[in-house]
């Protein structure tokens, strides 16, 4: 019976996750959660598959996979975002616990415990909220560990080795990165002694090249463009769509300037910067910090992810103007190494507490993180203020433009295609480019702008680019004669506007 037990858990694991993930996509009615799953995903799947080394260091395997899928089945794009998520989630859910049971040895309740810490934190939640490639990444990670163990620069499993580390790079630079690091702290730390040197050899080899590859656009971020540049990048299946922008505030060593690169605190704004990184934490890490530092141990997996994703995270409050790209995205990572000492250190306070008992502490603390991560899926519960707001949705039903515009948007899709000539120009906030991208059925030009351009800044960058007349798809403009905009529909929030 036990071993029967035991045996249930990886798919106790699996459902609640997909569980979780699939209530928030049903909530979010016919389109996908997420802002990436709109603005990007969506756009990706839909073109043809470019294999060169940008699209290589960059990610490709996921956006293969989800290519694939489409063209077998010619589902819906929407619908396969909706199907995904929750299946990608399962997956990264139960390779962590598979890496925590099977690679470090943890005891099957342990493992389940921290399992459910991790996945329950709205955090975590959010990670695949419009990062599935992260979360496919992770879960190769973990089964990488799973399989090989603590130690990588063993020799058992070679193959598995270079097979999972190959589809890490391939997948996500962000994880690709975490795992040289844990890779290079412990080649520094063992050194390569005689009985390890052909895997050390080896994989040293590989995983320097495949970072080298990487880092050539992995060190050149997208961040927010704010002068006008045209280059083509989607021209195939349905409208072309021509970036307004380039970046600004990054350095030859691709280090950022955050205060030319980041639209929250252009201007110098250092009280705006460290409000957003302190909102930000409030949602990551604070609430780990006591039990992680109590349960603190040396290890070789979390230790490096952990000391590496904490300068990542946080050298934009030490020097905002030479600081780690991505820092947003490192410290939203933060969790996952911090999982692991919480648990240690809830471990190490239960066995010092009498009563209640240990199973008690554990289900009274899974019980707060399911009713935590549930109503996360389900409402908008977090009071997250406009600063952390652009990062952390206040629940996952949120998609990359609010749910109240659904109902205009289909009412856009009705007339979209009737009302504009063959070859129009299109101007649209980066919100909408997945809609544009699979619903207009004829050859356009869109032109995308960053999210946080208001509709005047979007019209000046148009002007200089494009002459004659355009359409713009757009938040509902209140005076929209003031722009010299003819509203052909608008509709809860949202419009289709001639100029």
């Amino acid at each position: 019976m036990q071993t029967k037990r035991r045996s249930t858990f990886p798919l106790g694991i699996f459902v609640v996750a997909v569980v979780l993930r699939s209530v928030s996509q049903i909530s979010a009615g016919i389109y996908s959660t997420g802002f990436d799953t709109m603005s990007g995903y969506i756009v990706a799947i839909l073109n043809p598959l470019v294999i060169n080394l940008k699209t290589i260091c960059t990610g490709i395997f996921g956006e293969f996979v989800l290519k694939s899928i489409l063209s077998l089945t010619n589902a819906n794009p929407f619908l396969e975002l909706k199907i995904a998520s929750p299946l990608i989630y399962g997956i990264f859910s139960v390779s962590f616990f598979y890496m925590l049971k099977n690679g470090l040895k943890w005891s099957n309740r342990l493992s389940l415990f921290c399992t459910f810490l991790l996945i329950l934190q709205p955090a975590i939640l959010r990670l695949g909220w419009d990062a599935l490639d992260e979360e496919l990444a992770f879960s190769f990670f973990f089964i990488l560990i799973g399989i090989a163990g603590a130690n990588l620069l063993s020799n058992e499993k070679l193959f598995w080795k270079l097979l999972l580390t190959i589809l890490i790079f391939f997948t996500e630079p962000l994880v690709a990165v975490l795992l040289t690091v844990v890779f290079a702290f412990q080649l520094v730390k063992s050194g390569i002694i005689r009985k390890n040197l052909v895997t050390s050899l080896t994989l040293c080899s590989v995983v320097l090249f495949l970072l080298l590859l990487t880092l050539i656009e992995f060190a050149k971020p997208n961040l927010l463009p704010s002068s006008p540049s045209l280059n083509l990048t989607y021209a195939v299946r349905g409208p072309q769509t021509v970036p307004l922008g380039s970046t600004l505030g990054i350095s030859s060593s691709g280090l950022v300037n955050y205060f030319q690169a980041d639209g929250r605190f252009i201007g110098g704004s250092y009280q705006n910067l460290l409000e957003y990184i302190f909102s930000l934490s409030i949602y990551t890490t604070l609430p780990l910090i006591i039990p992680s530092v109590y349960g603190f141990y040396k290890d070789k997996i979390a230790m490096p992810m952990t000391i590496f994703l904490l300068i990542a995270g946080y050298s934009i409050v030490v020097i905002p103007t030479d600081a780690i790209p991505f820092y947003n995205r490192w410290i939203l990572l933060l969790p996952i190494p911090l999982t692991f000492y919480a648990t240690n250190g809830f471990n190490k306070l239960t066995k010092k507490i009498r009563s209640p008992s240990k199973v008690e502490v554990a289900s009274i603390i899974l019980a707060c993180m399911f009713v935590i991560g549930g109503l996360y899926s389900v409402s908008t519960i977090l009071p997250v203020n406009q600063q952390a707001g652009s990062y952390i949705p206040k629940g996952l039903s949120a998609t990359a433009f609010p749910l109240e515009e659904i109902p205009g948007l289909q009412a856009i899709d009705g007339s979209l295609n009737s009302n504009l000539m063959s070859h129009s120009a299109i101007l649209t906030n980066e919100n909408y480019e997945g809609y544009l991208k699979s619903n207009l059925d004829q050859r356009y030009t869109v032109y995308i702008v960053p999210s946080q351009f208001n509709i005047e800044s979007a019209l000046s960058l148009m002007h200089s680019e494009v002459n004659g007349s355009f359409y713009v798809v757009w938040y509902a403009i209140g005076n929209s004669a003031s722009y010299n905009l003819t509203t052909i529909i608008q509709q809860n929030g949202v419009g289709l506007y001639l100029l």
